[in-house]
């Protein structure tokens, strides 16, 4: 039997008060190093909608991370590093605030599992 392969999928806006650029100068330098400096993240990547085609999603930015396991959430949240990271990144991204009250507001995530894909 083949292993599931997992990943890991946020969605979020960030603050109208930050640019786009400025964003995604921090994916690239911070970000992205980061996440992908984690043991058990095999791949974190940073995208973000450029043009909406059929209907409208509700979120410019989406994070891909392929991760190794099957309790990718767990891994997260047993990570000191990571919450630090979260809370940071809350306190200078975050589209609405900070408070608990926000908690799924600022980003959603859910955890996905392969169906089918080219070896």
């Amino acid at each position: 039997m083949t292993a599931k392969r997992l990943m890991l999928l946020a969605t979020y806006n960030i603050s109208k008060d930050r640019t786009e650029e400025d964003y995604d100068k921090f994916c690239r330098e911070v970000d992205t190093p980061f996440y992908n400096s984690i043991p058990g993240v095999v791949r974190y990547s940073n995208w973000k909608v450029v043009e909406e085609n059929l209907g409208s999603v509700g979120f410019k930015y989406i994070d891909f991370i392929v991760v190794e396991g099957d309790e990718p959430f767990k891994m997260f949240e047993d990570n000191q590093k990571i919450k630090d990271f979260i809370v940071k990144w809350e306190e200078q991204w975050a589209e609405f605030g900070t408070d608990e009250q926000y908690l799924g507001k600022n980003y959603q995530i859910v955890k996905l599992e392969e169906v089918a894909a080219p070896d």
